[in-house]
């Protein structure tokens, strides 16, 4: 088998780990039984966003999380992607109805409601946000 076949396969198999891995990690944040289809859509980045400084932090509460890693995860890259974004972190806690989200961003990028919108868009209005609150960041 010549070397470049060999290679090709390998690719292959990385693949199709990385898309049982995908699958695995979203269907484990399910809490209930309910059959879900969920959507995959591959991103191919060609350049690396540039560094966000960020000038206010949202503190927001969040429901419809099951979980931190992949539920959390999908917040996190949708709001990086907006490349206004700094940060996202949570205080989450499996079971509580409402979690809350830690947004730094560049308040001359990106304004709360159009966080809002976003997060309130993903995996088709699986998250709502409620009470919200804007701090300044010092330097």
């Amino acid at each position: 088998m010549s070397l470049l076949i060999l290679l090709k396969k390998q690719k292959m198999v990385r693949h199709i780990i990385a898309v049982t891995c995908i699958l695995l990690n979203l269907t484990s944040c399910s809490s209930t039984e309910e059959k879900k289809i969920i959507k995959i859509e591959k991103k191919v980045m060609y350049q690396p966003l540039e560094k966000v400084v960020p000038t206010k932090k949202l503190t927001i509460d969040v429901s419809g999380m099951t979980c931190e890693h992949a539920c959390g995860g999908s917040i996190r890259m949708a709001l990086k992607e907006t490349n206004a974004v700094e940060r996202v972190s949570f205080d989450f806690e499996t079971d509580r109805k409402t979690n809350k989200a830690f947004i730094a961003y560049d308040d001359k990028k990106i304004s709360e409601k159009e966080i809002v919108t976003i997060i309130e868009k993903i995996n088709d209005k699986q998250f709502t946000t409620g009470k919200a609150a804007v701090t300044s960041i010092t330097e």
